[in-house]
């Protein structure tokens, strides 16, 4: 009946009895919005016509047999209106209400310039939630789950709408940040490391936090991308009259009289154009010296000195028959970085327009992960400058801490160890909560966190102890050898080693503790309960007790890889790709086989030119459709083990390659069920 309604009003429009709103000279008309049971009515404040409007409101009220609540409907005028005629408009619509809620779906309305007051209610929301939680029953494992699921996400669908003040993320951060560290009689506890190391990646020694501003700037940007991957959309049309009514969204700047919308949407840009990048197909759109169009880490756009160069569009650098690029120019032109990146770019075989794409994904799509971790690896270029760092920051060792088959709880311990913000002796007396810094138990050395897990005589008790049942690492290795003993330790273990120390030290903390507070050292009883201990959890699971308290084999050990037939009348295209990055080569095999399990057609194929294995499986995807619309009769259903690729196909500009076949569709099959490894059919 909604909709019957909206054919009326389009009606009244058309024929002139009702005019749409129009926000600037070259923006469309707009006379209604409809979200769910909302309806928002747009026309000129007279009294003519809101007795059109009135009409359409009686006639779904005798349609529906539901009469409108007038009292819950509310009229918002231009300030220009005189107010005799917003009387007499109220009148006719028998409405009184002259203003929008404070919060509309949710959000705060946006009213003029967006202050820190109108998030306050976003502020004691997350407050609330996170005091609902008892602290003293939460691991620190169960707070960084909470905090990650929960903290964080509550302030998403705000973030996706406006640019919260600088002020507001801080103190969302700031009751995140008590919550984690916890607080005692309203009193906060210690912070034992400063908030920024937190926001860290786990592989560069940090938690994973979000740091919320660039999490707000990273969902904003996704607003930036929807006008560029939607420019149809309604919302992207009514921006582009508003502000960049002649070119791109990439080239507009911010205005004097920019709403909060659109102040939004330019700080999402700053970040979403340092990750665009251009894809070449005909390279007629792309200046050479200006856009960024060479994919690869470094910088996206050439490096190479211009000099007196007069070619302007990458067009001039491809080949007049448009199969390659000129060698001779790129050899001429630019330096080896830039010459060996551009002949990396496939050109297609059918020349389209060049797009725009997103760098940080392999599809090209925007996602509001990979643009976190672009604005988080601009803040943090300068870091990553230790020995066991990648370019992109991460530290290889730290991966240790989090991997392994051990409780979460463990695994935070073993980070906290890693950090020294164990609560010890030592560290107390650094911020002044102790009068000194030496054991209390032996006198002999500082108590830091080392000398309480490992060198302390009740932690080398309980080691030696737990060497008559386990294969630990010798003791040489137990030394300090600087801040980092642990990571080297760990670095130096194999996996099973590596799970057994961090269970050790763990306990032995826990053992360090009860004798503090006066508890018997028991190290027998630890040594039975962690030898238990490490029996359950090396069983994985793999065993569940079934009826009668009989043992049960997990499924997927009995899982054996089996081809699937496909649905009567239909075809299956298996395809799959290998590649070897030193010589840069590559293969692709195809078989295709009916709903009997009879084979059509197997190939396979060696390429020479693939620059990464998510390459190679394209190719092959795009073979294999190739292939099945000359050999196949029929619909026919693609399969690869790639997901990203399966996910791909299923777009229509990438469906277009299969317009030769009746019907097909792509789909994702275990990795298990390669071709080399797939049984025969039955």
């Amino acid at each position: 009946m909604q909709e019957a309604s909206t054919f009326i009003l389009l009606d009244r429009v058309q024929r002139g009895h009702l005019q749409e709103m129009v926000i600037c000279r070259r923006a469309p008309g707009i006379s209604h919005l409809l979200f769910a049971d909302d309806t928002l009515l747009f026309f000129k404040a007279e009294q003519r016509q809101a007795q059109q409007v009135r009409d359409i409101v009686q006639a779904y009220e005798r349609g529906t047999g539901q009469l409108i609540n007038r009292a819950k409907c509310s009229i918002v005028f231009k300030n220009r209106e005189d107010s005799e005629m917003q009387e007499q408009v109220k009148t006719v619509l028998e409405v009184e209400l002259t203003a929008f809620e404070a919060k509309y779906l949710g959000l705060p309305t946006p009213v003029g310039r967006m202050k820190r007051e109108q998030f306050l209610p976003l502020k004691e929301k997350l407050r609330k939630r996170l005091s609902a939680y008892t602290e003293k029953h939460l691991s620190a494992a169960a707070k960084e789950v909470l905090i990650k699921s929960v903290a964080q996400a509550l302030p998403t669908y705000i973030m996706g709408a406006f640019k919260l003040p600088l002020g507001t993320c801080d103190d969302l951060t700031s009751i995140i940040r008590d919550f984690w560290w916890g607080s005692e009689k309203g009193k906060r506890k210690i912070a034992w490391v400063a908030w920024k190391d937190l926001v860290m990646k786990k592989c560069q020694g940090g938690l994973g936090f979000k740091d919320m501003r660039l999490f707000n700037q990273a969902m904003l940007a996704r607003q930036a991308w929807r006008l560029i991957d939607k420019p149809d959309s309604l919302c992207s049309t009514l921006l582009k009259a508003k502000y960049f009514p002649r070119g791109s969204v990439l080239d507009s700047v911010k205005s004097a009289n920019a709403s909060a919308t659109w102040q939004a949407v330019l700080y999402g840009l700053e970040l979403l154009k340092k990750g665009l990048i251009w894809r070449i197909c005909s390279g007629t759109q792309v200046r050479i010296w200006r856009d960024p169009w060479i994919p690869r880490e470094l910088s996206l756009k050439v490096i190479s000195k211009r000099g007196r160069c007069r070619i302007h569009w990458v067009s001039e650098l491809i080949n007049s028959d448009g199969s390659g690029w000129d060698r001779d120019k790129l050899l001429r032109i630019f330096d080896q970085i830039d010459r060996e990146a551009i002949l990396n770019i496939k050109l297609p075989a059918r020349k389209t327009d060049d797009f725009l794409a997103w760098h940080g994904e392999k599809s090209g799509s925007f996602t509001v992960r990979s643009a976190y971790n672009l604005g988080w690896r601009l803040q943090h270029i300068d870091d990553a400058t230790a020995s066991s760092s990648v370019p992109s920051g991460d530290r290889v060792l730290w991966s240790r801490v989090w991997e392994g088959n051990v409780p979460p709880k463990v695994k935070v311990f073993i980070w906290k160890l890693c950090k020294d913000i164990l609560h010890t002796r030592a560290n107390k007396y650094a911020r002044k909560l102790e009068e000194g810094s030496r054991c209390t138990m032996c006198g002999m050395a500082a108590k830091n966190s080392y000398h309480a897990t490992v060198s302390y005589s009740a932690a080398v008790d309980l080691r030696d102890a737990m060497r008559k049942h386990w294969l630990l690492p010798e003791e040489e290795r137990w030394w300090y050898s600087g801040p980092d003993w642990l990571l080297i330790l760990l670095d130096n273990c194999n996996k099973d080693q590596r799970d057994k120390v961090k269970l050790l030290l763990w306990q032995t903390w826990t053992q360090h503790n009860d004798i503090v507070h006066g508890a018997k050292n028991e190290t027998e009883l630890t040594v039975v309960a962690m030898r238990k201990g490490k029996e359950i959890i090396g069983s994985g699971g793999r065993h569940r007790t079934g009826l009668g308290g009989r043992e049960q084999a997990d499924p997927r050990e009995e899982w054996r890889p089996r081809w699937q037939r496909p649905a009567a009348g239909w075809i299956k295209v298996n395809v799959d790709g290998s590649f070897l990055e030193a010589s840069g080569a590559a293969g692709v095999g195809f078989v295709a086989r009916d709903h009997e399990g009879t084979t059509i057609f197997t190939a396979c194929r060696v390429l020479f030119d693939c620059a990464s294995a998510v390459e190679a499986e394209a190719r092959a995807c795009v073979e294999g459709i190739r292939l099945a619309s000359q050999w196949c009769q029929g619909p026919v259903v693609l399969e690869t083990d790639c997901a990203r690729l399966a996910n791909v196909l299923h777009r229509s500009k990438i469906r277009e390659l299969g317009q030769s076949l009746l019907e097909w569709k792509a789909a994702k099959v275990r990795r298990e069920l390669h071709i080399n490894n797939l049984y025969p059919p039955y």
